[in-house]
């Protein structure tokens, strides 16, 4: 079947952030994923490594033009964001890179709590939420 289709989304909440803060994040489609590789732009960013036969995440992280281009694309939008006058940012390349500088995200990586830049919490829900839509799309491919 040849038609384009709407990208799929999910508002994430950033974790106990007082003012509520959100984005929604935009699911790529494969041919986004292919040109943004081509482009040089790595697609997810949860790298296993491994020491003394354990398995580790670690962070591949690539503040650069590619990646706030991945952000950038990634990020559809969010709510209760801030600049430093107090008023609501856009969500635009601009706010992205000053939020990237800014905020550090306590979260939950492989049972140990991590603070986290944007940019590598991004990276994190991201890839979680691409498993839980391949997930259902396999369910429903059963059905």
């Amino acid at each position: 079947m040849a038609r384009v289709t709407r990208s799929k989304t999910k508002w994430i909440p950033i974790p106990e952030d007082p003012d509520g803060a959100e984005i929604e994040f935009r699911l790529l489609k494969p041919g986004e994923e292919k040109r943004l590789e081509m482009e040089g732009v790595e697609v997810g960013g949860i790298v296993p490594d491994t020491e003394n036969g354990e398995i580790l995440t670690t962070f591949k992280t690539d503040l650069t033009k590619k990646g706030l281009a991945w952000l950038d694309r990634v990020f559809k939008s969010w709510k209760n964001f801030y600049d430093v006058k107090g008023q609501q940012a856009p969500c635009d390349r601009r706010h992205i890179a000053a939020m990237c500088d800014e905020l550090e995200i306590q979260t939950v990586v492989d049972g140990k709590t991590e603070r986290l830049g944007l940019y590598d919490w991004a990276l994190l829900e991201y890839d979680k939420y691409k498993e839980e839509e391949k997930e259902i799309q396999e369910a429903a491919e059963k059905n």
